[in-house]
């Protein structure tokens, strides 16, 4: 972006020059712009801000034309906080999330999904500006907002990215970070190898390490993929996550999750959109997801993908209803789930065309939060997706072209069904926890090993204990979700220093590998890696205890 003058008026007009567009702003005095180059955007805009003004001007000769006070926006509070998060407040009611993003000129900012041109923008003051069609004319719109020094009253809470949440097997959680809202039924979280209640921290970081090129045709909307952790964990039941959608119809945008198999994105389905501006998925496991709008046209007409539908009169009230399907002759762990509860139509929008196997699954429980009685699951026939999903006018009943499900003749057994993979058994996690995790497929397989080096000793595969820390899972060379953890059985460490490590013990080197260290609820460290050289270590995290 040029740099801009640096003006000192009170409310009298100020020429902006942009190239050869001549712009009228008007600032408060003392409340000046600052040259972009010598002040970082991304920085400025940082708090809240109140839309003062809402100002029409002509498009050819840009002088202004009208304010337009019966704006609804003038009653709105924007607060930018950091990594992109935020919120909208209208005054008197509960603020609403929102993402943001300024491009890397500095040139615009994108707030969920809608673009601005940044005309000024200083300490206290900045101007906005889009193209606005009133009455049939196109005008240059600008709204001028101002900062707000304390917007502690409208309950914005700034998201921690390091912070982890610990849920048991014995309670549900809904926690939300960056706008992503995850849901944890009760019992969700598995049992340990002995039977007791298990624990797993969970936590939400932005990562702009892709594993891999998003898919051909698509646009990131977030800087990276988000990372939802534990990786590689089975849960007992599966999870609920809400995607922001960032102003966008679900139609225009599709989330994908890494399958570390398969080496490549896989396409996971919305079940539910919500009124919140979100969309619903539902996943048996965690990892990294990408949310993406395609190039051209709209989601599902570009990407000619269909989707299945299981009417409400096989829906009972009082349960929650999952649909899996996993692609029949494609290697991988993909699987795509769907969820509805209390007599709802089940949708499944998103779904590449092709021949599944599918199961249904009931739990009967009458919130995520309240403990399922009983879980039942039955085997559907073979499932053939091939009519595309053509977007309506409103929610998925408006749309047409769904593959159309009967539960009339299913035959219901008691427990999760196959499809869903084998629960992990949680492992420890305390005021220290260090956890690896790779994938081995079947003609790729790599031992890794995770080492914590104390002061008194190391914790590794054949030396389980050492002071306050222990292993309890070591993997060798098994296929599928490998696991190696350390934590802290006590919480007195003994002075020194600590070194966590990851060792490549045998096989195929150059695997990826996940490693997230956790400090007192915090995580100080979670990196994807892999080593290239047989016998190798990387370093991970080192501490120091006084």
């Amino acid at each position: 972006m040029k740099a801009k003058n640096i003006f000192k008026h009170l409310w009298l007009p100020a020429v902006l020059l942009f190239g050869s567009t001549v712009m009228v702003s008007c600032l408060k005095d003392g409340e000046e712009t600052v040259a972009l180059e010598a002040g970082d955007a991304t920085e400025l805009i940082l708090g809240s801000w109140e839309v003062e003004r809402s100002e029409l001007f002509d498009l050819t000769t840009e002088l202004y034309h009208s304010d337009l006070p019966d704006d609804n926006n003038l009653s709105k509070i924007y607060t930018f906080g950091q990594n992109n998060s935020g919120a909208v407040v209208e005054k008197g009611l509960s603020p609403v999330n929102i993402y943001w993003h300024i491009d890397n000129s500095q040139e615009t900012i994108e707030i969920d999904g809608q673009s601005f041109r940044i005309a000024s923008l200083g300490e206290n003051v900045m101007s906005l500006e889009s193209t606005r069609t009133v009455n049939g004319e196109q005008y240059r719109h600008r709204y001028i907002l101002s900062k707000i020094e304390d917007a502690s009253d409208l309950n914005v809470e700034e998201p921690d990215d390091d912070e982890t949440q610990v849920v048991t097997s014995d309670e549900g959680r809904t926690f939300l970070r960056y706008g992503y809202t995850v849901i944890v039924p009760k019992g969700a979280v598995p049992r340990n190898s002995s039977g007791e209640v298990g624990k797993v921290a969970f936590s939400i970081q932005l990562s702009e390490d892709l594993p891999a090129p998003v898919p051909e045709g698509t646009t990131l909307l977030e800087r990276g993929s988000m990372k939802i952790e534990p990786m590689n964990f089975t849960f007992n039941s599966p999870l609920t996550i809400k995607i922001p959608l960032r102003g966008f119809n679900p139609s225009d945008v599709n989330v994908y999750w890494y399958d570390a198999y398969a080496g490549r994105w896989r396409l996971i389905p919305f079940s539910k959109t919500n009124s919140d501006g979100t969309a619903s998925i539902s996943v048996i496991e965690l990892g990294q997801f990408i949310v993406v709008r395609n190039s051209s046209g709209t989601g599902t007409n570009k990407m000619n993908v269909g989707g299945i539908h299981i009417a409400r009169q096989y829906i009972q009230s009082g349960y929650y209803y999952y649909l899996t399907l996993i692609p029949k002759n494609i290697s991988g762990s993909s699987k795509s789930i769907a969820f509805t509860a209390n007599g709802e139509d089940l949708y499944m929008a998103g779904v590449e065309p092709g021949t599944y196997s599918a199961s249904i699954t009931r739990e009967n429980r009458s919130s995520t939060n309240s403990d399922a009685s009983t879980t039942e699951s039955a085997t559907l026939n073979d499932i053939k997706v091939s009519t595309t999903l053509t977007k309506g006018n409103g929610g998925y009943d408006t749309y047409t072209g769904w593959t159309e499900l009967s539960l009339s003749n299913v035959i219901w057994s008691n427990g999760r069904p196959g499809n869903w993979g084998e629960a992990t058994k949680t492992y420890g996690t305390g005021k220290f926890q260090a956890t690896l995790t790779w994938v081995n497929t079947d003609n790729s397989k790599t031992d890794y090993d995770l080492h914590l080096t104390t002061p008194s000793g190391e914790v590794f595969y054949s030396h389980k204990q050492a002071g306050a820390f222990e292993l309890d899972y070591d993997w060798i060379s098994g296929v599928g979700n490998a696991i190696e953890n350390i934590y802290s059985i006590r919480d007195n460490f003994e002075a020194g220093t600590y070194k966590v490590r990851v060792h490549h013990f045998s096989g195929v080197t150059g695997k990826k590998y996940n490693c997230r260290i956790i400090v007192n609820g915090v995580v100080v460290k979670s990196v994807t890696g892999a080593i290239n050289t047989n016998k190798s270590y990387d370093d991970i995290y080192t501490f120091t205890v006084q």
